[in-house]
């Protein structure tokens, strides 16, 4: 199946409107599933205390790796929250794409498609309304130009000229 251009007033087809649902719902996961899982599994990254100087010179524990391991995971989320905030950012002030977020690598450019949809299909749905009444207007017929009416009891109106130029010889 192939995709047609679409010009600017044609409508959005289901599979447009569905994939852009689908980009919200994307971008919702990624923004609130992680720390959500991360807090209930392993609690805030944040230290409530000051680690002692034996982490170091013992043994690490299976959860001291995976405490490692989440602020790893944290520090992913961070960095897919800036890049959706500068997507956002430059999509709302309309400068095409932003600067690039530093060792963001491919991960930007999928958030670019993620916020480019989503905001396509947000801005689709709240232009719409506003245009219906002008498209209902421009879909009425309208009434043909009354002619010029001849005064009553007048001379008709003057002929059109002729169109300059060399006549006929006679």
């Amino acid at each position: 199946m192939t995709r047609r251009d679409r010009g600017p007033g044609r409508a959005r087809s289901g599979w447009d409107v569905l994939a852009g649902l689908g980009a919200i719902v994307v971008l919702l996961v990624l923004l609130i599933g992680p720390p959500v899982a991360l807090i209930t599994l392993f609690g805030l990254p944040v230290p409530r205390t000051l680690p002692s100087a034996s982490l170091l010179t013992h043994r690490l524990q299976a959860a001291a790796v995976l405490k490692a391991c989440s602020v790893v995971v944290w520090l992913a989320w961070l960095q897919l929250g800036w890049c959706v905030v500068a997507e956002v950012t430059a999509a709302v002030r309309n400068v095409g794409m932003p600067r690039r977020v530093p060792l963001a690598g491919g991960m930007q450019a999928v958030v670019h498609r993620l916020v480019t949809t989503a905001l396509l299909v947000a801005a689709a749905t709240t232009v719409a309304p506003a245009l219906a009444p002008a498209a209902a207007l421009a879909a009425t017929p309208q009434p043909p130009p009354p002619r010029a009416a001849r005064p009553r009891g007048g001379a008709p109106p003057p002929p059109r000229a002729a169109a300059t130029g060399p006549g006929p010889r006679t």
